[in-house]
């Protein structure tokens, strides 16, 4: 029982702060934007939601050895870098960088959770 809670809350926990460092990289970003860069609003709870729910399969399929586990959570960063192509397809600096800030904050959480498998695992 106590691996489970080990392994999640570092997951939950650690994860928490890759919000707030990709949202420190996406306003670093803003002296970037141009007019051609349209002001898109955003809703926090809905991002840090999907985060936690992909930290959680993320740590469940490594953490248990399922077959496939690299081929799932490979597909599920290209799916929401496919998403955010829109931005790259504009040709603007922003529109690019803030696409590549996306692809950062998924790559580290993945690598959140898939430590938290590991640990997970060999506990």
């Amino acid at each position: 029982m106590v691996k489970y809670l080990v392994a999640y809350g570092f997951s939950f926990v650690v994860g928490l702060g890759v919000g707030p460092a990709v949202n420190l990289f996406h306003r670093r970003l803003a002296a970037l934007r141009t007019e051609a860069d349209p002001e898109i609003p955003r809703v926090p709870w809905l991002t840090a939601t999907v985060g936690i729910v992909e930290r959680f399969l993320y740590t469940t399929v490594v953490a248990f050895d399922v077959s496939g586990a690299a081929g799932l959570i490979g597909a599920c960063i290209v799916v929401k870098a496919a998403g955010g192509w829109a931005t790259v397809n504009k040709g603007t600096v922003f529109g690019r960088a803030t696409y590549f800030v996306g692809i950062f904050g998924s790559i580290t959480s993945a690598l959140v959770a898939i430590i938290a498998g590991i640990v997970f695992k060999q506990w």
